[in-house]
């Protein structure tokens, strides 16, 4: 099968809402609607997230533009669209394209998320500590991604969600014993939901 994304002026593309569904992706709606063009079937997906952001960003450097100019790039904005041979639902080709992201997407949590493009080293020695905690970083990155996978959680939570909630979970030294900080429910629901080791193997 393929699925092959589209330039948004694409003559190909629909971009009317009449016909659209949604469903949840990182706990946010993705709206989709789904057409077929000169014998192709195609896919258009909305996320009114990204279009917001898109919007504020075109605006703020366009700030004289006049507004029909706006209204007609507007209808593009927070979109993209693709044509597949894929006989399934928006949600199935939704996900499997943002899995054909997974090395650009590696490559942006590597320098956006653990701030792996930060250096800050002074001879090999340290550059070869520093790679190696940061593949260690991005490896737990992505057993998070695949354990909110499993456990078909990427609608409500990302992996640095979860990363948040997991900084509030510490080890503290008491006399000769080591203890788990108390954790707080929204963390402990977390990672049960995910089935995590965590608390079982503190003994809680």
């Amino acid at each position: 099968f393929f699925i092959i994304p589209l330039k948004r002026n694409s003559k190909l593309i629909d971009y009317s809402t009449g016909t659209e569904r949604h469903f949840m992706f990182e706990d946010r709606p993705v709206f989709y609607s789904r057409y077929e063009r000169d014998g192709r079937t195609l896919y258009t997906f909305r996320n009114d997230f990204l279009r917001a952001e898109e919007e504020k960003d075109y605006l703020r450097r366009h700030e004289k533009g006049s507004k029909p100019t706006f209204r007609k790039i507007r209808e593009r904005m927070g979109t993209i669209s693709v044509t597949t041979n894929l006989k399934a639902s928006g949600e199935i080709v939704y996900g499997m394209l943002k899995s054909r992201a997974d090395i650009e997407q590696s490559y942006d949590t590597f320098k956006n998320t653990i701030h792996g493009d930060r250096t800050y080293v002074r001879d090999d020695f340290q550059m070869q500590g520093w790679t190696f905690i940061n593949f260690l970083a991005l490896i737990l990155h992505y057993r998070i991604y695949n354990l909110l996978r499993k456990h078909d959680l990427l609608k409500r939570h990302s992996p640095e969600d979860v990363i948040r909630h997991l900084e509030r979970v510490s080890m503290l030294k008491i006399g000769e014993e080591w203890k788990m900080s108390e954790i707080p429910k929204k963390t402990r629901d977390i990672i049960e939901a995910l089935e995590m080791p965590i608390m079982q193997k503190s003994g809680s």
